[in-house]
């Protein structure tokens, strides 16, 4: 069966549009189907790791496979799919990279950027997690304490994000994005801060990490292709290290 996603809902979990006599298919649980077949040990007995990398609106950008020895790269709609996202089949780690996001979506209302007046749906989902209204793991979002279990499986999983510092533009200018920051790197930056300061733990720095690519703008082989982009992909095979990422993003003015 093939579903279609209208616009930009398929980056957010949104319910698929076609074929009109279903609507209930998550593009996430398209997502989850693609882990658990490429975790199939019958299939694919040497995959033992799992990478979801995304670049551009909110983690996303292509939607593509690529295979390398014992490890699958899936190029797709990432930062919401670490929140809501299912845990990995045994026997595979999973590894979540996002680049150049557009927003983020933050865990409470709190924000580092003065909210608009008028801007009533700021922390609306994705930008956060009020409003929620689609059907993928819609109990996670129905108590006080399965919000606090979301954000704590957030924190716990392998992350890494990727800035490249010539990326200061974005095509989101929704209110709800400009409470984020001006663009893609402030935004970055302020949402790194937010979860560091707001939720500090061991985490930082182990868990997850943060890298910049120096002189990069908005462009996606650039940044794959950097030496941070190749070690936040594929430095648990033993190429690369991504020792040398930065523990605490540069504070840009607030």
């Amino acid at each position: 069966m093939t579903c279609f996603h209208e616009e930009n809902e398929w980056f957010e979990g949104g319910n698929n549009h076609y074929p009109t006599n279903i609507s209930y298919v998550s593009s996430f649980d398209a997502l989850d189907a693609a882990i658990e077949y490429f975790a199939d040990k019958e299939r694919f007995p040497m995959v033992e790791h799992v990478v979801l990398a995304g670049h551009s609106a909110g983690g996303t950008s292509r939607k593509c496979l690529r295979f390398e020895y014992r490890c699958l790269t899936i190029f797709i709609a990432v930062q919401q799919y670490i929140i809501l996202g299912n845990e990995p089949p045994p026997g595979i780690t999973l590894r979540y990279v996002i680049a150049n996001a557009g927003s983020y979506t933050y865990f409470s209302p709190e924000r580092l950027k003065p909210v608009l007046a008028d801007c009533t749906t700021f922390n609306d989902w994705k930008y956060g997690l009020e409003n929620y209204q689609y059907t993928y793991r819609a109990d996670l979002f129905s108590t006080y304490t399965s919000r606090v279990q979301m954000r704590v499986r957030y924190l716990t999983r392998e992350v890494r994000y990727l800035y490249g510092t010539a990326d200061l533009d974005s095509v989101d200018q929704s209110c709800q994005a400009k409470s984020q920051g001006a663009g893609r790197l402030e935004r970055g930056q302020l949402f790194w801060k937010y979860i560091t300061e707001t939720y500090p733990g061991p985490w930082i720095g182990t868990t997850q990490k943060v890298g910049f690519v120096e002189g990069v703008g908005h462009d996606p082989p650039a940044m794959w292709k950097s030496k941070e982009g190749q070690d936040a992909l594929f430095s648990f095979l033993g190429y690369g290290t991504d020792n040398d990422f930065r523990l605490s993003a540069p504070t840009p003015s607030v």
